[in-house]
């Protein structure tokens, strides 16, 4: 049976990263911030333990780890939950990636377009096929501008990915000698648009983060200087955005799938950053315990797994209680708030089945909606919760200071 607890640790600050990095040609990061940990842990019968810098459940339906091979299809990229070694681009797909006026002209499946029986074979609409190569190019161009720039800040560094195919690679432009062929041509190159649009917001983000760290611009300010000209294209840098392609939109986590990052396996561990920074789903497999030791900024990620807040409320073994919780006040010794209110819940039903008691209670309550305090003298103590080192401590205190609260 599963078991999750929540988490949170203060902003993780992060110096000298290049040192941490696991690739042969390590980035060349400085200093910068990651924002807050919303770390979450499982714990399963098997052992295995994860954690989250941005989610708060765990991915549904997550299959087995499985590593894709460098040749895997669009197709089976799509159906990918595990990061792969070769595709940290998987990050950026969205759950239904079929909006926005770019992206929208793949949403029709590939079994409803209309096909021509010609003399050379089947095909979709001439206009169709001229459609998406405007798209298909702009991409590339794109591509081509956002690897040039990264390799000028980064000189020296390989790629620790591999380059997606390209949609015209599975020949949609090509007559195809039966309709069913036909189809599954289209599906296939309908499903690289998809990737290969992941893979230009992957290296968007690149762009956008590595070289501004704490103050990046807006990402218009990275892909304006290298967008086509009118004569080019009829695509706007608007419709791109509007698909979701390059653009940092914080709205647009819970449209995106995420990843799930084996970090016993994974060689671009140095790319997770930018991954946080513009907010996308991640959750972090650390293996079966005992877990292995972190001294960079990865350990502030560990699950914790000696501490539960929403299960048993331990005190936490380092913390020693102050004499105030032993006062007679009703509140036990190392009693989490939660347990003491049940508790006294469950004193007051007992006391209301008598009916000497019962009728005190009524009176008292009376006299409090009045605006009147029973005095000490009557037998009424007053309390508060008292924070004290961080503990929320039940407090006796006199009538005149609940006069005043």
């Amino acid at each position: 049976m599963s078991t999750f607890s929540l988490i949170y640790h203060p902003s993780i600050f992060l110096s000298n990263i290049s040192s941490l990095a696991s690739l042969s040609q390590p980035l060349d990061f400085q200093e910068t911030y990651l924002p807050w940990c919303q770390t979450l842990s499982r714990f399963n019968d098997n052992g295995h333990h994860f954690s989250s810098p941005t989610e708060s459940k765990m991915p549904a339906h997550l299959p087995a780890f499985q590593e894709l091979c460098s040749g895997a299809t669009p197709s089976e990229l799509l159906q990918q939950r595990w990061a792969s070694r070769d595709h940290p681009y998987l990050a950026f797909l969205f759950k239904s990636p079929f909006f926005g006026s770019l992206m929208s002209r793949f949403s029709i499946p590939a079994s409803l377009i209309k096909l021509k029986n010609g003399t050379n074979g089947w095909h979709p609409d001439t206009a169709l096929g001229k459609d998406w190569a405007q798209v298909e190019n702009l991409l590339i161009h794109l591509e081509s501008n956002l690897l040039s720039r990264f390799r000028s800040d980064h000189p020296g560094f390989q790629l620790p990915w591999v380059v997606p195919a390209r949609p015209k690679s599975f020949g949609y432009f090509k007559p195809a000698v039966t309709e069913a062929q036909a189809r599954q041509v289209l599906s296939n190159t309908i499903d690289a648009f998809v990737v290969y649009s992941a893979y230009i917001s992957f290296l968007a983000a690149l762009c956008w983060f590595l070289p501004y760290y704490r103050t990046p611009p807006p990402p218009k300010d990275v892909l304006a200087p290298i967008w086509p000209s009118q004569g080019n294209t009829s695509i706007s840098l608007e419709d791109l955005f509007g698909s979701g392609i390059g653009c940092s939109d914080r709205s647009l986590r819970p449209h995106r799938v995420g990843i799930v990052i084996d970090l016993t396996r994974c060689p671009w561990i140095n790319l997770i950053p930018v991954m946080i920074k513009v907010d996308i789903p991640l959750w972090f497999y650390w293996g079966k315990s005992p877990l292995k030791s972190y001294t960079n900024w990865l350990r502030h990620y560990l699950p914790n797994l000696e501490y539960n807040p929403f299960l048993h409320y331990p005190i936490p073994a380092n913390h020693t209680r102050p004499s105030k919780a032993d006062n007679a006040n009703g509140h036990r010794s190392g009693e989490h708030w939660r347990d003491f209110f049940k508790r006294r819940k469950q004193d007051n039903l007992v006391k209301d089945k008598n009916p000497n008691a019962w009728q005190v209670r009524l009176d008292r309550e009376k006299s409090r909606a009045q605006g009147n305090l029973p005095s000490s003298k009557a037998g009424v103590n007053y309390y508060h919760w008292e924070n004290v080192d961080g503990l929320q401590v039940r407090t006796k205190i006199t009538y005149g200071k609940a006069e005043q609260i």
